[in-house]
């Protein structure tokens, strides 16, 4: 990987290694070592910063700690530029190594300001950071599925909730013509009883008066002035008790009234 020198400061306080898997029929075996011509068909990993001060083998030991205990961190290796090929790195010169020490061919061929490449070798290994071609398409495939089964539990949720939705819309509307339809069925059997109500106040108040006009002519009697004094009095008390009864009465069905249209009112709301 090469290092642009007009990029960010910040960056420069890293290395980016370059992560690569070497195909087993492009190692040697026997010499432990890899021909340059050969790079074009390493496969890229992705790139990875570490700070250009520490050992190769702080940093395996860092990898080991990142990737976790269920990989491997021994089949992980580090190459270097020996004339025309990439050699293994021995692991009692990762201890002395730096990363900003450790150049990659690159340097010997075009002499870039590059630092470090950092490759994976393959001796009948299984690359740590890309999966091989077949479980590669089998996890595409799971993912697949995966979605699908999802997209179809959403689907399937979606139509639940409309089912829920419409079959609540329902029911209220069920409950609404049913209280309607046993609104104006009662409104309409109590219509000739509210003619009787209204005809029985008016005889009612029309009773009332001719009761306070008798009270009123007991009055003016020839009686004795004494007399007439205590029975002016207690005409006045009967009078002020019956125009209080009254009067209580009418408030009392103006009440009764407007709670009836106002419940009335809140169900047509509500429905």
């Amino acid at each position: 990987y090469f290092l642009n020198p007009g990029c960010n400061t910040t960056f420069w306080k890293f290395v980016e290694l370059h992560v690569l898997f070497v195909p087993n029929e492009q190692w040697n075996l026997k010499l432990n070592r890899v021909p340059v011509e050969v790079i074009k068909s390493f496969i890229s990993a992705g790139f990875i910063r570490v700070y250009p001060d520490i050992s190769l083998r702080t940093l395996r030991s860092e990898l080991g700690i990142l990737l976790g205990a269920e990989r491997d961190i021994d089949k992980l290796s580090f190459l270097k530029c020996v004339g025309r090929s990439l050699a293994l790195v021995k692991a009692k010169q990762e201890r002395d190594l730096k990363v900003k020490y450790f150049a990659p061919p690159y340097v010997c061929t075009f002499h870039l300001n590059v630092k470090i490449c950092f490759i994976l070798c393959a001796n009948d290994m299984v690359c740590f950071f890309l999966p091989s071609g077949d479980k590669l398409i089998e996890e595409i495939k799971m993912a697949k599925e995966e979605r699908k089964q999802l997209e179809q539990t959403r689907q399937e949720l979606l139509r639940k909730g409309k089912d829920l939705l419409a079959q609540n819309r329902h029911r209220r509307n069920q409950a609404r013509d049913s209280w309607k339809k046993s609104y104006f069925d009662t409104k309409k059997a109590t219509a000739p009883l509210e003619v009787t109500l209204r005809s029985l106040r008016q005889e009612l108040e029309i009773f009332y008066n001719n009761i306070l006009h008798q009270l009123k002519a007991r009055d003016g009697g020839g009686k004795p002035r004494w007399r007439a004094r205590l029975s002016s009095t207690k005409n006045e008390l009967i009078i002020q008790i019956m125009t209080e009864s009254h009067e209580i009465d009418n408030l009392r069905r103006k009440v009764d009234d407007a709670k009836m249209r106002l419940v009335t009112e809140i169900k047509v709301l509500k429905s």
